[in-house]
């Protein structure tokens, strides 16, 4: 077996997720940790890696992952006796939301595990096995028919999320992660939808005054909608992922351009779409969403 990518999860009501209602939905805590897959080859040995690459034992990239699932048996009974299973995981280590509890840090909890045949493991029957062997997952908040995910639904399930959350830091957890294992986009990709509180509760607003806005004001319309504190956090986050270590010199260029080629490649087909095929200004657009980001972690700037 060899490294997979996890897929994608996008916002939910954007085109990407177009449709993802449709069919029987599994809604799950969203938990701000480092995205990890470990499976083991045919050689009987584990491989342990990050949202993008494999972990190497002694560049500390791993954050004591590496350590955790060695020194852990019940992983590689798991993945023994379930060849060809690969388990997707939430590694909670210290990123934009620490209002967890003492004792959830540096924990790994399963959020999808995937067959050999790329189909995924149902969550009731991924979760009665994970429980047998003593590994943490995330649960499942609700489940049933999409149709019955109204926008009220939405809501109670964002801010009812109190998913490892220690009520002495914190009152909400990151948000929710909609699951449709049937689905398709339009574009033919399996992805999932996210809801993050921080976006629901504070810019649900800004929604509201997209209309009729006027050339001068879109772009700094298009960067408070897109360019969140959660968004810019998770691609400061992705960084330091890869390089716990990085200087403050090399971090900030990157966070920079990541964010613009994520945004860029994320949303330009949702806010073409939202303000109807406006005339955009890139140039000035590019500068708003560097002053947006500038705003938004001022600790690094």
């Amino acid at each position: 077996m060899d490294f997979k990518k996890y897929q994608h999860v996008g916002r939910l009501g954007t085109t990407s997720t177009e449709g993802i209602l449709n069919g029987y939905v599994y809604v799950q805590p969203k938990i701000d940790g480092c995205n990890t897959t470990i499976y083991i080859d045919d050689n009987d040995c584990i491989h342990i890696a990050g949202r993008n690459k494999e972990y190497e034992k002694g560049t500390k990239n791993d954050r004591g992952l590496i350590n955790y699932i060695e020194s852990h048996i019940e992983y590689r009974k798991f993945l023994l006796e379930h060849k060809g299973t690969r388990l997707y995981m939430e590694y909670l280590v210290p990123h934009s939301l620490r209002t967890y509890f003492d004792d959830a840090w540096r924990v790994p909890y399963v959020f999808d595990a995937m067959k050999e045949d790329e189909s995924y493991w149902v969550p009731s029957t991924l979760h009665a096995e994970l429980e047998s062997y003593g590994i943490p997952y995330v649960p499942n908040l609700w489940e049933g028919d999409g149709s019955d995910l109204t926008a009220e639904k939405i809501k109670e399930l964002v801010n009812g999320n109190k998913f490892l959350v220690d009520p002495e830091k914190g009152e909400f957890g990151e948000g929710i992660v909609i699951k449709n294992y049937t689905y398709k986009n339009p574009y033919g990709d399996i992805i999932w939808a996210k809801v993050l509180h921080d976006e629901f509760n504070n810019h649900s607003n800004v929604k509201g005054r997209l209309k009729d806005v006027s050339n001068s004001e879109l772009e700094n319309e298009i960067a408070t909608l897109y360019i969140t504190k959660d968004f810019v956090n998770k691609e400061y986050a992705k960084i330091l992922n890869d390089d716990p270590f990085i200087e403050r010199h090399k971090v900030i260029p990157m966070l920079l351009s990541t964010c613009w080629h994520e945004f860029i490649c994320e949303e330009t087909y949702n806010f073409v779409k939202k303000f109807r095929c406006p005339k955009v200004d890139f140039k000035t657009l590019n500068q708003v969403v560097i002053k947006r980001i500038k705003e938004l972690k001022p600790e690094l700037f």
